[in-house]
């Protein structure tokens, strides 16, 4: 089941919109939840609803489309963004959002059929895999492969991803235990590292291949070597 938004300010695209993608659903037996919004601010009192597809008009008033592309991101770096304009002019923003595509209106089945295909190909390669993590900010999804590493700072577990930074107030050896089945090792008491994001080892540190640096400790380094082997398939970026 696909968890889809749409967004627009008109009623009228909305409700022809909706028709297409069901007839898509029925065409392909693949199950939507739809749900339609008609504004930005609607739609963001909605986040923990996880989409994984969203339709956005680029004009609306408030919160324009990407602004709120921008808010979404945050939340959930992989999800599939879609931007509807009747503006030509406007399509070479949404790179800044990492937009998939535009559609321009009017929107014909045949180009909505498109994106929706490009979207089921792109949700099946991801590792739907993720932590579900609230602050006080709101929910997060957080998908294990743009997670980097977590520390310890300040009382709080601040994880790091490919989309920023979150903080979390769980535990570290709570969110251990939950990663305890995936490719992440506690290094270090304040420290879970994602392996597959380990450059290299040189004494105690560890370097990522994002630059960054962390530690592990004397107890844990031989566990960590065993595991970079399982799971890389050799130690030869490790100096001893």
């Amino acid at each position: 089941m696909i968890k889809i938004a749409l967004c627009d300010d008109e009623k009228y695209f909305l409700d022809k919109l909706e028709k297409m993608l069901k007839d898509y659903s029925k065409r392909n037996n693949i199950d939507f939840v739809i749900r339609k919004f008609n504004s930005s601010i609607q739609l963001m009192e909605s986040l923990k609803l996880d989409f994984q597809i969203y339709f956005l008009d680029i004009q609306m008033p408030n919160m324009n489309g990407i602004e709120l592309a921008k808010i979404l991101r945050k939340h959930d770096a992989d999800t599939y963004m879609v931007f509807i304009t009747s503006y030509r002019q406007y399509m070479p923003i949404g790179y800044e959002v990492n937009a998939a595509n535009y559609l321009e209106k009017p929107v014909d089945q045949k180009s909505v059929d498109r994106e929706l295909d490009r979207a089921i190909k792109r949700l099946k390669s991801y590792q739907q895999l993720y932590l579900t993590v609230k602050n006080l900010d709101g929910f997060y999804k957080v998908y294990l492969h743009n997670l980097r590493f977590i520390e310890t700072r300040d009382r709080k577990s601040l994880l790091h991803t490919e989309a920023g930074d979150i903080i979390s107030y769980k535990k570290l050896l709570e969110l251990e235990q939950e990663l305890a089945e995936h490719s992440f090792f506690r290094c270090h008491n304040s420290y879970i590292v994602n392996i597959a994001y380990v450059e290299k080892i040189v004494g105690l540190d560890i370097y990522l291949t994002t630059g960054e640096k962390i530690y592990t400790s004397k107890a844990k380094k031989k566990e960590l070597l065993q595991r970079l082997a399982e799971e890389m398939g050799c130690v030869g970026n490790v100096i001893l």
